[in-house]
């Protein structure tokens, strides 16, 4: 994640005055960017992605 984005992030969550819903959409963007950054990594090593929730992994399709 860019440290910009990083700070931005940052800077919403400790705002007292931001809602909810602004902070939650600012921990969603850093979780799909890191998602999306480990995937890239993983790809360019030649290993499988990970999930964004690992108990993924143990559900077969069906169950989630």
């Amino acid at each position: 994640m860019a440290d910009d984005d990083t700070a931005s992030v940052k800077r919403v969550l400790s705002d007292d005055n931001a809602s909810l819903e602004d902070k939650l959409k600012a921990i969603e963007q850093m979780v799909q960017q890191a998602q999306t950054e480990a995937d890239a990594k993983a790809k360019t090593a030649g290993e499988i992605t990970a999930p964004v929730d690992p108990a993924d992994l143990t559900m077969c399709i069906g169950c989630q």
